[in-house]
C-alpha cells in the first residue's frame, strides 16, 4: 500500500471515528393501556317537614323551641345542623347533632330575640363535606 493511499484510509478512519454512523439512531417505545372510568354526581337531600313548635309558652325568660324533621335520604350523613335566625336573617345560633337524630331542641332567651320573628333551617351534613338546607321555617305560636 502507498503512503497516500494509507494517508487517506487513516484519514477515512479517523473522519468515521470522530464524527459517527452517518445517520441519528431512533428508539421509540410505546406502552399503552386501555381503561374506561365512570364519573356520577350526586345531589344532597335536605331534611323534609321541618317543623319547629314553641314547646313552653310561659312568660319566663326562656322560652323553648322543638324543631323536628324527617331525615335525609343522602347516603353517608354524618349529622344535622340547626341554625336559629333572626329577621334579618342573620344566625343567631346553631346546634349540630348527630345523623340518626331527627330533632333538636332550643333554647331562646326572650329578653335577647322575640322568639315569634325567628326563623329555624335544618341542614343534612355529609361525611365528604357536602351539604343540604331545608328553606326556612317559623315557629308555631303555643
Amino acid at each position: 500500500m502507498t503512503t497516500l493511499r494509507r494517508g487517506a484510509l487513516l484519514a477515512l478512519i479517523t473522519l468515521t471515528t470522530l464524527l459517527g454512523p452517518t445517520g441519528p439512531a431512533h428508539a421509540s417505545f410505546d406502552n399503552t393501556a386501555a381503561t374506561t372510568a365512570t364519573l356520577t354526581t350526586t345531589t344532597i337531600a335536605p331534611p323534609t317537614a321541618v317543623t319547629a313548635q314553641m314547646t313552653s309558652c310561659s312568660n319566663s325568660r326562656t322560652q323553648t323551641v322543638l324543631v323536628s324533621w324527617e331525615a335525609s335520604t343522602s347516603k353517608r350523613v354524618s349529622g344535622y345542623t340547626v341554625a336559629i335566625l333572626n329577621s334579618a336573617g342573620t344566625t343567631i345560633s346553631t346546634v349540630q347533632v348527630g345523623a340518626t337524630t331527627t330533632s333538636a331542641t332550643v333554647s331562646l332567651d326572650r329578653l335577647s330575640v322575640d322568639p315569634a320573628t325567628l326563623t329555624f333551617t335544618t341542614t343534612t351534613l355529609t361525611d365528604y363535606g357536602w351539604t343540604a338546607t331545608s328553606p326556612r321555617k317559623a315557629p308555631l305560636p303555643c
